[in-house]
């Protein structure tokens, strides 16, 4: 559906699906991330908001998490404007070659910014920690919605910065940056770091949700039921063990950095 629209409306420009559904190894919780470029003019003019936000609409009511990474093409190709760091470039480049264009040539149309890996790596692993700690006292509030939002970003938080670290460590993953990958080169190549040890515990809980998750589309009964609230509860416990990780991983980068210092 999301394909077809964006290929036909003249609003868009170009587009590309990125992550597990461009590999084809998404789960569950995978959320769909498509990156959307359109000419200044229809993001102006709010033409090609109305695309997006017509699918977004329908996502929601077939319970679809779709993403959307949405620009106009001189902020695309001006790479001093955009957020996107270099890691992010080379997963569009490995989402293109899995056949996750859907329209035009979006990786052309984006300006490459350095390599500056470590500092965009403790960038993401700051902001994230501030969202889970920003997090802790609003819990008694949030709406359900947002709570799924954050579990979420709690779950795939590990991945995106273990991703991050082995990139700094120089490591160029030949066969893909996909989750597998990332999951077995981390554990092995930083087994003696604290990090590894909260990394391997949240991706325990992660797996049980997912499996939970996938078991609540299916048939239900009451045991089901109870184990996917019992695993997709979002509590203090939980985003103080996501903020563990985080401040784990920047005492890595930092080491990282100093062996690359000392070379």
């Amino acid at each position: 559906m999301v394909r077809n629209v964006l290929r036909q409306s003249e609003h868009i420009e170009a587009a590309l699906d990125l992550g597990s559904v461009a590999y084809g190894n998404s789960e569950p919780t995978s959320d769909f991330d498509v990156l959307v470029i359109c000419t200044d003019e229809y993001f102006e003019n709010g033409k090609a908001a109305e695309v997006l936000a017509h699918l977004s609409e329908r996502a929601h009511y077939q319970h679809i998490p779709l993403a959307w990474i949405f620009t106009p093409l001189s902020i695309a190709q001006f790479s001093m404007k955009h957020p996107w760091e270099y890691s992010f470039m080379k997963s569009m480049e490995w989402s293109g070659n899995k056949n996750g264009i859907i329209k035009g040539d979006p990786i052309r149309l984006m300006g490459m910014r350095d390599d500056d890996t470590l500092l965009y790596a403790r960038e993401y692993t700051r902001r994230k920690m501030s969202k889970f700690r920003n997090t802790i006292p609003e819990l008694l509030f949030l709406s359900d919605e947002r709570r799924y939002t954050i579990l979420g970003d709690v779950y795939s938080f590990p991945i995106h910065v273990a991703r991050k670290v082995l990139q700094c460590a120089g490591y160029t993953f030949p066969c893909g940056d996909g989750k597998d990958a990332v999951y077995k080169e981390y554990r092995e190549r930083f087994k003696r770091s604290k990090s590894v040890e909260l990394f391997n515990t949240l991706m325990a809980l992660r797996e049980e949700y997912v499996s939970a998750l996938s078991q609540i589309m299916g048939e239900v009964n009451t045991l089901i039921e109870r184990e996917y609230r019992r695993v997709s509860q979002l509590n203090t416990d939980i985003l103080l063990l996501a903020h563990a990780f985080g401040d784990a991983s920047l005492d890595l980068l930092t080491e990282i950095d100093k062996s690359k210092t000392a070379r």
